[in-house]
């Protein structure tokens, strides 16, 4: 048995449960079983809560952002319905309010970030023609570091369409390598299937039906990428003519403004590089290898998984990368890349190993790659980068839900998540969009003037700022109706309208 495949595979274990071990204590500080905590764990998160609390007592799911209460469903109709249905049966049987249901539907992500776990150690451990217990420690460890790793972070335990996403493209992949040789057109109509489950979630994901019909064009197999299609179009067109205009709208981004930052793409690049370096370290060495060795390049161009997952990178650098550039990206867009990052990794060691070894070069920047990563992971431990602890939020909201509890209705709040139902029961939910202040600026035409015009026109009879000192004028809006009650609140500036 090699002794460089036991050292890399000891080196990946010990990276991955690093990675695992941040993940359990992230979560760890985001439950209470006795109290549901009220704080947010990913950007934007209360848009999503909303909007799966709004399906759960049959209201319409994708309303005019552009009419009370600005709100925006931005994701597509299979997230919002699969979290409904998870979460509301398991607060009817456990008899829970809706105080729990942000809890709740980050346990459904759980069950996502497993999903995923297990078909990527399906795909990864039928790629060595000689495994061993090493061989396979070593496609378990890249399996749960996918899911669990920093790259995925707080997105494991929020509320998201992200982690179900991909992990359904993963299973479309194992689905498509393991059965495609053998059954080619029962595989590529599952596999149609299971990624328009992942593009129901998330309407971007579509990078691995992209990279299946990609690889189906270079093999030359006319009649399987032909089903492929057929069936993709099908379904995307059915869903979007059933969806109604509202659903097209909102899923299509037809009518959204959208802002790119250079700043923010180079950011989110700088953490994708940083946050994959067991896969990218792996990624450089079998480009030289490829570029030196003929025949390694034969060895590479004919296997199936390598070239799939080349496929799969070439089609998230097209899409994922200019998305990430927009000012509402993060880590999140680069999620199937990061799989396909490591398929192709995976698929390389795989090839190069000989007689149960990795060459000795592979193995040494393989150890390198896990070494960085544990190095992070041990920084975000010990307290030196990043967050381990987000309590403090549900400390913030419980002291201002207290003051809030006080006030008349309608009340606004210019904190989104205030505004939640069980945050502020007897109000009207105002959880507006996180881009509703840059559709204003642009000249975006909100009826009633949007919550300017409301506060101009004396529709709440209170207002709460974040902060002691109340701002001149709000969302455009003169804010000389309203008086500044210090009394009323020790964490927020809370403003009642003055009767007439």
């Amino acid at each position: 048995m090699s002794h460089s495949i036991r050292i890399v595979s000891i080196f990946s274990l010990v990276g991955m449960l690093l990675g695992v071990a941040l993940m359990l204590v992230r979560i760890s500080n985001t439950l209470d079983f006795n109290e549901a905590l009220q704080l947010v764990t990913s950007g934007a998160e209360w848009e999503s809560m909303f909007a799966v609390w709004k399906v759960i007592n049959g209201q319409q799911l994708y309303n005019d952002r552009l009419d009370i209460p600005y709100n925006a469903v931005v994701y597509n109709w299979l997230f919002y319905n699969a979290y409904a249905a998870f979460t509301g049966v398991s607060l009817h049987l456990l008899a829970l309010g809706d105080e729990w249901l942000p809890t709740i539907g980050r346990f459904f992500t759980l069950v996502a970030v497993a999903s995923g776990s297990s078909g990527a150690y399906l795909v990864f451990s039928q790629l060595f023609k000689n495994a061993n217990i090493w061989t396979r420690i070593y496609c378990f460890a890249f399996a749960v570091y996918l899911t669990t790793g920093p790259l995925i972070g707080w997105w494991a335990f929020t509320l998201r369409a992200d982690i179900w996403a991909m992990a359904l493209e993963i299973i479309a992949v194992a689905v498509f390598l393991r059965h495609y040789r053998s059954r080619p057109i029962v595989t590529v109509l599952m596999v149609a299937l299971i990624c328009y489950a992942a593009w129901s979630f998330k309407q971007i994901n579509i990078f691995a039906i992209g990279a299946t019909g990609l690889f189906l064009l270079l093999r030359q197999d006319w009649k399987s990428l032909f089903i492929l299609s057929v069936a993709t179009l099908f379904l995307w067109a059915a869903t979007l003519l059933i969806g109604g205009a509202p659903y097209r709208e909102a899923i299509l981004f037809s009518d959204f403004t959208i802002v790119f930052a250079m700043s923010k793409g180079m950011f989110n690049l700088t953490s994708l590089a940083s946050k994959t370096s067991p896969s990218l370290v792996l990624l450089g060495v079998l480009g030289v290898t490829f570029i030196l060795s003929s025949e390694s390049r034969r060895k590479f161009i004919d296997d199936d998984a390598l070239v799939l997952a080349c496929c799969g990178i070439l089609i998230a650098l097209l899409i994922a990368v200019p998305a990430s550039f927009q000012t509402g990206a993060a880590d999140n867009y680069y999620f199937s890349l990061s799989f396909f990052m490591a398929l192709a990794a995976v698929a390389g060691s795989a090839i190069l190993t000989r007689d149960g070894s990795f060459p000795k070069f592979t193995g040494y920047a393989s150890i390198f790659g896990w070494t960085i990563h544990m190095f992070a992971i041990v920084l975000v431990l010990g307290g030196y980068q990043g967050v381990t602890d987000l309590r403090k939020q549900h400390v913030d909201h419980m002291a201002g839900k207290q003051c809030l509890d006080k006030l008349p209705r309608p009340l606004f709040t210019n904190d989104s998540y205030y505004t939640l139902p069980w945050m502020t029961p007897g109000n009207e939910p105002f959880p507006i969009s996180f881009q509703y202040l840059v559709e204003r600026a642009a000249g975006k035409d909100f009826k009633h003037g949007g919550i300017g015009g409301l506060i101009g026109q004396g529709y709440f009879k209170a207002l709460a700022f974040i902060g002691q000192t109340p701002p001149p004028t709000y969302d455009g809006a003169n804010l000389k109706n309203y008086a500044h009650r210090p009394d009323q609140c020790d964490t927020m500036a809370v403003m009642l309208k003055i009767q007439d």
